[in-house]
């Protein structure tokens, strides 16, 4: 009986123990499938990520291909959104830079390539051709600005950049000279006259080289060796036009504006050089040499050439009042016949307009036509009286 107990207890005791090992086992298998699944889950979600990206990657490429073709092939009015959009995905994208900053300054959007050009130059600090290109844009814009501080801060950041192209590239003799220009613009005659010096020392006989020296040498004052440069720059180029001005204005500046006066005529007549400085030094040296009234006409003559570059300024308005000032430096020129002409087509659009009338008074007092004057001096009275 006792036998029979412990058989009885061993058999239940073997069977617990079998059914604890299937459970166990049961639970581990589950375990093992459930980290299987969970690998699986992990191994396709990082598979799909990486194609998102790849994919997101090759749009991206795409999207710049695109940009670049139609930079290159296309308008750019049709370009310009696709190079913006490539440069929000690549905002270093020198080549997408590039194509842009281009684009904008053939369009004439200044403001707008300022901006792009400064990323390229940030992207490419050792590159000169960002920099270059900047300091022609930031000089054109400060030469559309009327003489001030403005105007002088955008000279500034010209000189800055044509600084940083020289000391990348030495030889680029273009921005040198302009660099000079600027220097001095700016009254930095030493840095003007090292640069000079420097790029002379490889090209001695270069009439742009040896014109800018003259020119230094002026500024400082040193009339002596401003001479010996002029007298080799036209030893080489005899009718070289800027060295002719500078050797024409030195002349009078010593008082000697008999042998300035043939040079400057000569070279107002000339269509090359800088007919309108020249202007302005005749003029000087004509009021030096007594001949005063050519002397307001010449000086006229530049005034209505910087009043016309002025007024072709976009934005400015051709109204009534810059037409009367354009007909009063006629006037000045002696240009009457077209200064007549405009005031009579003025009042006939704006009868009441009393400067015109007050111009045609003056004009017709100066020629000896009592009543023709009197007639227009009581309509500009009374013209200006009713305003």
């Amino acid at each position: 009986m006792k036998h029979t107990v412990r058989g009885k207890r061993s058999k239940k005791r073997t069977y617990s123990l079998s059914t604890q090992i299937a459970a166990s086992s049961g639970w581990t298998a589950r375990y093992r499938n459930l980290v299987l699944i969970c690998g699986l889950f992990l191994l396709f979600s990082a598979l799909g990520l990486f194609g998102w990206f790849e994919w997101r990657r090759y749009g991206n490429r795409q999207t710049v291909q695109e940009a670049i073709r139609s930079a290159k092939y296309g308008r750019f009015s049709d370009a310009e959104p696709i190079l913006r959009h490539a440069l929000d995905l690549n905002s270093g994208n020198v080549e997408l830079l590039k194509l842009l900053a281009l684009g904008l300054i053939h369009s004439h959007k200044l403001k707008e390539a300022d901006v792009v050009l400064s990323q390229w130059c940030d992207a490419s600090l050792t590159d000169a051709e960002p920099f270059r290109l900047r300091m022609d844009l930031r000089h054109n814009r400060a030469m559309q600005f009327k003489p001030g501080d403005e105007q002088e801060r955008h000279k500034e950041l010209a000189l800055a950049d044509g600084q940083r192209v020289i000391g990348l590239e030495p030889n680029d003799e273009a921005t040198a000279q302009k660099v000079v220009w600027l220097c001095l613009a700016s009254g930095r005659f030493e840095e003007a006259n090292r640069i000079c010096r420097s790029h002379l020392e490889h090209k001695p006989d270069d009439p742009e080289l040896l014109h800018l020296q003259a020119r230094v040498c002026h500024s400082v004052g040193d009339r002596h060796e401003a001479m010996l440069v002029l007298e080799k720059l036209l030893s080489i180029r005899p009718n070289f036009a800027p060295g002719l001005l500078i050797l024409a204005i030195l002349h009078y500046e010593a008082n000697e504006p008999d042998k300035a006066i043939p040079l400057l005529r000569k070279l107002v007549a000339q269509k090359d050089g800088s007919p309108k400085e020249a202007r302005y030094h005749l003029s000087l040296a004509l009021a030096k040499a007594g001949h005063t009234e050519e002397a307001k006409r010449v000086m006229a003559e530049v005034q209505l050439l910087n009043f016309e570059r002025d007024t072709a300024q976009p934005g400015v308005k051709d109204s009534m009042a810059v037409r009367v000032r354009r007909a009063e430096l006629l006037f000045g020129c002696g240009r009457t016949e077209e200064a007549i002409a405009s005031l009579q087509t003025l009042l006939i659009e704006d009868p009441k307009n009393f400067d015109a009338h007050r111009m045609l008074a003056i004009y017709y007092d100066q020629r000896g036509e009592s009543a023709k004057s009197a007639l227009h001096r009581r309509r500009s009275t009374r013209y200006e009286a009713n305003e």
